[in-house]
């Protein structure tokens, strides 16, 4: 016991009450300060309101989103009236068809965008791109004069083969199955034959018209990066 008149074991007690009040002021603050903000929010978002304009015109606000305002679009305001979101309107199908064929134009941009920059890489001079051209027009021509040559090997056979069933006819004798079967046969090789000639000279001369205009596409990326004598003599006289 001290002058005071209360013993240690008292001090202790006390001390350890003032601490526990303490911790429950401090545990009490911070809840405050979490709370607070969480109902400040709360209460903003209940004073959200909503502001748009009809098609005449005439301006409009509300607690809520009718029909109207999810047609034309609206404007979302915070309790100050300050605009925090813009919700555009439902698109038109004219809209909704001008976007997908704008996407369709990107789409088919970007796709000849890579191809362009794989006509650069691949062929770096404009010798390499026409040769390789040539090659794949007189390989394609190759083949054609090929079929033309086994076709009129194949209207050789279908002669012989009328020869013989006329020969029969004229002796009065009946044109054997096989033989009309062979004949019929022979008729439809050439027919395939003079059908794939047909396309075939039809895609040589598309793939020509595609080169053509490949080599035309090349040499108009080409020239910003190579330009020609006028060009580099122009650029070099000029201070």
């Amino acid at each position: 016991m001290n002058g005071t008149g209360y013993t240690p074991l008292y001090f202790s007690i006390v001390n350890a009450d003032v601490q526990r009040s303490f911790a429950v002021r401090t545990s009490l603050f911070i809840a405050l300060l979490v709370i607070l903000p969480v109902q400040a929010i709360h209460a903003q978002d209940t004073q959200t309101r909503y502001r748009w304009v009809d098609s005449e015109g005439h301006r409009h606000l509300s607690d809520e989103v009718p029909a109207d305002a999810a047609r034309f679009g609206y404007d979302v305001l915070n309790q100050y009236g300050r605009v925090i979101r813009h919700v555009d309107g439902a698109k038109t199908p004219e809209q909704l068809a001008a976007e997908k064929q704008q996407a369709e134009q990107h789409k088919l941009a970007m796709v000849q965008q890579r191809r362009d920059e794989n006509l650069l890489l691949t062929y770096p001079t404009e010798e390499e791109l026409v040769s390789a051209h040539d090659s794949q027009v007189d390989m394609t021509e190759q083949r054609i004069e090929s079929t033309r040559i086994n076709m009129k090997s194949q209207l050789d056979s279908l002669a012989n083969l009328l020869d013989q069933a006329a020969q029969l006819q004229q002796n009065g004798k009946p044109v054997p199955r096989y033989l009309q079967v062979n004949i019929d046969k022979q008729r439809g090789i050439i027919r395939d034959q003079r059908d794939w000639i047909s396309r075939t000279e039809k895609n040589l001369e598309e793939t020509r018209a595609d080169n053509a205009d490949t080599l035309k596409r090349y040499r108009a990326m080409r020239a910003p990066l190579h330009p020609g004598p006028a060009a580099r003599s122009s650029s070099a006289s000029t201070p």
